[in-house]
């Protein structure tokens, strides 16, 4: 019994000796495989911090290079009929005396650039003057407010009014200098022709609310852009079968603060009788008309 007892042992401690010796091979194997992955990893974090330098020093230089110029002061010099004398200004960080340096612009759509060559101000101060197709309009923000009759009546139509002008044409143009042989270009900026009527004519936002028999008017001129027109008079119009049948001008008053003038009028009529048609004008200090004009009858 004590023998059978002895050879059981023996052979419980060798098979635990025979499964500490797998155990510890198969250990020693995926250690060796962690090695091999972490060398690999490593390897994968070397090369992506190599490429990453790499994109960093490219995107640097972009930065240099698109460094070089900044752009000035855009503004409108004189406008005539359909188009606008219009000066571009820039600064150049990076300029040797005796280089040409141009602006190079072309209406959107169009494939040829047409090339101007910069007049020279101080210290490094470009400029360019361009004649552009330009028709400058008021931005101007107009809403058009049906009431049901009585007080406290909820609205039963609002609408805005859009402008009755298409969008302005828009340009585009880039810096290039020529150094002896050498020609550097800048990136292509784009011009909005349509940002640069706020210098032209002051702002403008208005209402028209409708009742059954009232019109209530409020326009509200912005001067925040310190444009060169600004309003000299409005008024508002009752049409029917496309005649003005009556003419309400606005009276001017205080805003809010030195830079906004408020512009009210009230009107007494009967939509169906009297007018079709309510059309809100503005003349402006140089002599030009627009107008928002919204149907009355309902």
């Amino acid at each position: 019994m004590d023998k059978k007892r002895t050879v059981v042992i023996v052979i419980l401690i060798s098979a635990a000796i025979l499964l500490a010796c797998i155990n510890l091979a198969a250990i020693t194997r995926l250690n060796s495989r962690l090695a091999g992955m972490q060398g690999h990893i490593d390897t994968l974090r070397s090369e992506m911090q190599a490429e990453l330098s790499g994109v960093s020093h490219i995107v640097h230089m972009m930065q240099e290079q698109a460094r070089w110029w900044e752009p000035g002061k855009i503004e409108v010099v004189e406008t005539g009929p359909g188009q606008a004398s219009v000066r571009i200004g820039w600064y150049l960080k990076d300029y040797r005396a005796g280089s040409k340096v141009f602006i190079n612009y072309r209406r959107q759509g169009e494939e040829e650039y047409t090339a101007l060559e910069a007049r020279e101000g101080t210290g490094g101060h470009f400029h360019a003057l361009l004649n552009l197709e330009f028709n400058p309009e008021p931005q101007w923000s107009h809403v058009y407010l049906r009431s049901q009759p009585g007080l406290g009546s909820p609205p039963v139509e609002f609408k805005e009014v859009g402008p009755d002008f298409a969008p302005q044409l828009q340009y585009e143009y880039y810096i290039s200098i020529l150094d002896e042989d050498v020609i550097r270009a800048g990136d292509v900026e784009h011009l909005n022709l349509d940002k640069l009527s706020y210098e032209c004519y002051s702002s403008l936002q208005s209402y028209i609310d409708f009742e059954k028999n009232h019109v209530n008017v409020c326009l509200s001129e912005e001067l925040y852009a310190r444009p060169r027109y600004t309003l000299a008079e409005s008024r508002l119009e009752l049409c029917k079968g496309g005649r003005v049948v009556k003419r309400l001008p606005l009276q001017r008053s205080e805003g809010p603060d030195d830079e906004v003038i408020e512009w009210r009028a009230d009107a007494i009529s009967e939509a169906g009788e009297d007018f079709d048609l309510l059309r809100l004008v503005v003349t402006y200090s140089d002599g030009e008309s627009f107008a928002r004009q919204t149907a009355a009858a309902g």
